[in-house]
């Protein structure tokens, strides 16, 4: 936006009227005398302060830029996500869930319908342990269903849709040859599945 000469205060103005005098370097007077005589330096003095305020406006984008930049170096990086382990792993389902129930309780948690809690849980890992076993069964060799036990006690370890979600990330992340089978066996729906209490049937 140009600077107009009503912006200008009464000394401002008062000073724009006067010509360049021999105070001023002689170039500096070379230069504005024939412009001052034309009465075109009301342009000049615009041009000017608008150049002014274009530089002003490029120095704070740039310091802006510095600042933002120094933050991002400064935050701290999100933490890696680490799998979840059951300590419950090797017990049947109907087990664990007692355990875990039990757990709970002395944790402090109130559980309102222990029975529904219990066996909400014990579906729960039942079927985690079958999808478990769905994607150990397609993998090919020995040793990728040996990395792939970790994963029993992630999924029994994990306490919402949530992690679960991350678990399988993380599946796909080391078996990337195995997307499709993993994908299948543990969709969304799956997991939404596991989480949610199943309809009675009419």
């Amino acid at each position: 936006m140009l600077w107009h000469v009503s912006d200008a205060s009464p000394s401002q103005r008062k000073l724009l009227r006067l010509p360049p005098n021999r105070l001023w370097p002689r170039p500096l007077r070379l230069l504005l005398i024939p412009v001052w005589q034309s009465r075109r330096w009301w342009t000049l003095v615009a041009l000017l302060l608008s150049l002014l305020r274009l530089v002003r406006a490029g120095i704070v984008q740039q310091a802006l830029a510095v600042m933002q930049a120094q933050r991002a170096q400064g935050a701290p990086e999100p933490e890696a996500f680490v799998l979840p382990e059951s300590p419950h792993v090797f017990k049947d389902p109907k087990t664990a869930a007692r355990d875990i129930y039990d757990e709970a309780v002395a944790g402090g948690k109130e559980i309102r319908h222990a029975e529904g809690f219990r066996a909400g849980t014990q579906r729960r890992l039942a079927g985690e342990e079958a999808i478990y076993n769905d994607i150990s069964s397609a993998l090919a060799s020995v040793q990728e269903r040996g990395d792939f036990h970790k994963y029993l006690s992630a999924l029994w370890g994990s306490d919402s849709p949530e992690v679960v979600q991350q678990v399988r990330q993380h599946m796909l992340a080391e078996f990337p040859q195995h997307a499709a089978t993993i994908n299948k066996h543990l969709s969304d729906e799956a997991i939404k599945g596991l989480w949610t209490k199943p309809k009675k049937k009419k």
